[in-house]
């Protein structure tokens, strides 16, 4: 097996075989077990925006000439911006109808036939969610909608436009020590069944200041 470097590999002809060096020297230095996960991050970074680096510098220079680059970084003195929070700050609050997010949300079980009792604690839970989405204010519906969906705006048809439909699924085998997770390809957010508003609230509230999703909270 031919030996790896750190270049793109991207020539076009056995001339150009090894690419463009993902760093300086690139060319010179050998992938090995020890720093092969450097090597994969700058491969994928090449690969994601080598091509448009350039135009991507300016368009970086213009955001930072409206929100100062410190604002968007997290370090141990600033917490930084997140993508849904500059999100909000470009466009705004949008405006979320709590009564047509309802009307239009669909609730899934994962099992397919629900133990005795349980048909009563999904419909509590139910009804523990939008009670605490109705202590929501609009910033923090604006971000759970975000956590589930990828953005923090609906379509101008509101939710009964949103495809796929919002739909939420409660995860009866998970711990409700774990916190929501969501599938935003699917406008989908999942969690396990929730034993009191309290704690309901409390885990969303850490998901979405989290802002984990994707399966990872």
């Amino acid at each position: 097996m031919d030996e790896l470097h750190f270049t793109s590999g991207d020539g076009v002809s056995l001339e150009e075989a090894e690419g463009e060096e993902l760093l300086p020297g690139g060319a010179q230095r050998r992938v090995t077990e020890a720093n092969k996960h450097e090597y994969v991050a700058l491969l994928v970074e090449h690969r994601a925006i080598g091509y448009c680096r350039a135009e991507l510098d300016e368009f970086a220079k213009g955001v930072a000439d409206v929100v100062p680059s410190p604002v968007l970084r997290s370090d141990t003195f600033v917490p930084g911006l997140s993508a849904l929070d500059l999100e909000l700050v470009a466009q705004g609050l949008p405006g979320i109808d709590l009564a047509d997010w309802r009307t239009h949300t669909k609730w899934h079980c994962r099992q397919t036939e629900l133990r005795d009792g349980e048909d009563v604690v999904y419909a509590a839970l139910k009804e523990m969610f939008w009670a605490v989405l109705l202590d929501f204010d609009l910033e923090d519906r604006a971000k759970l909608l975000a956590f589930a969906s990828g953005s923090g705006r609906l379509p101008a048809g509101g939710f009964g436009a949103l495809r796929p439909p919002f739909n939420i699924e409660v995860l009866p085998a998970q711990s409700v020590e774990h916190l929501p997770n969501a599938h935003t390809c699917f406008n989908n957010l999942c969690m396990p069944p929730y034993e009191s508003a309290a704690q309901l609230e409390a885990r969303l509230r850490a998901a979405i200041q989290a802002d984990a999703g994707f399966g990872f909270a």
